[in-house]
């Protein structure tokens, strides 16, 4: 077995959690045995362009944490997680 090195650049506000999802995740990348889809903030800004980056950001992070294989990740599962943010956002500004 051949070992190959990558270097990962990460901003300096990474938490514990989001390196060791990284790390999963670059180990994932390198095994054929294993599928890998990517979501880019970006994606879900074009499908839900009322979110700043931040919420897009969360919405991310809500799908992968809560991620229902049954269902998947596709655009009404991130459509349905930002609705569900704003209503969350505009919930806590009132209250």
């Amino acid at each position: 077995m051949k070992t190959i090195t990558i270097k990962v650049i990460v901003p300096d506000n990474f938490t514990e959690a989001q390196e060791i999802y990284l790390r999963d995740d670059a180990e994932n990348l390198v095994h054929p045995d294993w599928l890998h889809i990517f979501w880019h903030v970006e994606d879900v800004l074009e499908g839900c362009p009322d979110l700043d980056p931040k919420q897009a950001r969360e919405v991310l992070r809500i799908a992968k944490k809560y991620h229902n294989a049954e269902v998947g990740i596709n655009w009404d599962v991130l459509k349905q997680i930002a609705d569900d943010q704003i209503n969350k956002d505009e919930d806590e500004e009132e209250g």
